[in-house]
């Protein structure tokens, strides 16, 4: 992987932690497509393709989402069951046809169908995961992430939805994220009321497994992390100094 490329150095940084922060056993890695569209997606193996339009169009609170939405079907295990659900479907089409000839030809429609829509209920569970990770990880707040799933309708051109359509509506995924991340918002405050850790202790908690930082001149900064923002990671090396580096313009990677 070329950390060197400015455009790979920074989509995997936020693929980095937005990986840490989700799905902390997997380190992913990146790719990035020439297709014309903003996009993203994320295949069997757990590999996290972005196309160069998504990163010249989508800034960094974007693409966090959308790495964390990525991130999300994979935690969830929705790639490998929409392959099932496909293969049982051709499965059973294909021992249909024995029995009725011609049936074989109805998986060209029916499988699309019903994976498609299979898929729709991902979707809504993949937005939910994100939408309370990037709350927790990053800071989002419901009416940031609410901008972001509207600027990435409005840039990607598409509404969604209708029984054909692999995703669902912006309009009911956006009303899905208000709902359930109020909700989840709701029941974390509850529970963590009573004892917030201090700033400190929730850096060590959630990036005790990066030992520091590689800035784009190959310099190494050693210490603990403080904080980590779509934007930028504050860090506090052994001496007591604490600094704050950019993630587009500063920092290649982390030493883990």
């Amino acid at each position: 992987m070329n950390t060197k490329n400015p455009k790979m150095a920074r989509i995997y940084s936020i693929v980095y932690k937005v990986g840490k922060c989700i799905n902390p056993d997997v380190d992913y890695d990146v790719f990035i497509s020439d297709k014309n569209e903003p996009n993203a997606w994320v295949n069997i193996s757990g590999n996290i393709t972005f196309t160069k339009e998504a990163l010249e169009k989508f800034d960094n609170d974007t693409l966090t989402f959308v790495a964390a939405h990525e991130i999300a079907h994979d935690k969830l295990g929705h790639v490998a069951k929409k392959i099932a659900v496909s293969s049982t479907i051709t499965g059973a089409l294909v021992v249909a046809n024995v029995f009725l000839p011609g049936a074989g030809y109805l998986n060209h429609i029916i499988n699309p169908t019903i994976t498609n829509n299979y898929s729709k209920t991902q979707e809504y569970d993949a937005d939910q995961m994100a939408s309370d990770h990037c709350a927790q990880c990053f800071d989002m707040s419901i009416e940031k992430q609410i901008t972001v799933m509207q600027k990435i309708e409005k840039i990607s051109k598409s509404s969604g939805g209708g029984f054909w359509a692999t995703h669902p509506s912006w309009e009911n995924r956006i009303k899905n994220v208000a709902t359930t991340t109020k909700s989840s918002s709701q029941i974390r405050n509850i529970k963590t009321t009573a004892q917030s850790p201090s700033p400190l202790m929730e850096g060590d908690q959630k990036h005790k497994e990066i030992k520091g930082i590689v800035l784009n001149d190959g310099n190494v900064v050693e210490g603990q992390l403080l904080e980590m923002s779509t934007d930028t990671v504050m860090i506090q090396t052994e001496d007591g100094k604490v600094s704050t580096y950019s993630f587009e313009k500063e920092v290649r990677g982390f030493v883990k």
